[in-house]
């Protein structure tokens, strides 16, 4: 459940958060946003400790960032670490970001090799697998059904990202010694 929570007379007073209900009712985790929009959002909001919460289920191994979260490499890597099987991803977008935020998360998802669910308010709301296929897809600007259904793998994989976090680096470094000769 994604939900805005504002807090009057406290400094900051907003927070973007995700709870996980189990079957039973009890609260699995609170997620707090641990990026913010910089601007607004971000001069508003508590900010999260950027720790992803876990929780193993007959659905896999499910963990949580929200929106802009999905853009910093360094949060997700927490998840292929921990091997996470599916992302959830609540999000609200802008027509001008529409679907490169989307795109984005997928990304990230990919290098840690999890599946990603992100229901996208104002823009395009997608489900992922672990190899970045598109399995579903719904965009607020280009339809009138409001409505994504999707069948999601319960096991993510392991990947190169995920395992060796030195590697993306050895790879750019490589790149700059190619393009300066």
């Amino acid at each position: 459940m994604a939900m805005g929570v504002v807090s009057n007379g406290q400094t900051p007073c907003c927070q973007n958060k995700l709870t996980l209900i189990q079957p039973d009712g009890r609260v699995a985790w609170e997620y707090l946003k641990a990026r913010p929009v910089p601007g607004a959002e971000s001069a508003h909001s508590v900010r999260g400790d950027g720790k992803l919460p876990e929780l193993e289920t007959p659905f896999g191994r499910l963990s949580s960032i929200i929106c802009f979260d999905g853009d910093f490499p360094q949060l997700l890597a927490q998840a292929g670490t921990a091997g996470t099987d599916v992302m959830l991803d609540p999000s609200s977008d802008w027509h001008a970001i529409d679907p490169w935020h989307t795109q984005m998360a997928s990304f990230r998802a990919i290098e840690q090799g999890v599946n990603l669910i992100r229901q996208t308010s104002q823009g395009l709301s997608a489900a992922f697998d672990y190899q970045g296929r598109r399995l579903a897809s719904m965009d607020d600007y280009h339809t009138t059904d409001h409505a994504m259904i999707s069948e999601v793998s319960t096991k993510g994989v392991g990947t190169i990202y995920s395992r060796l976090d030195w590697f993306a680096w050895v790879c750019l470094v490589g790149v700059v010694l190619l393009v300066a000769q």
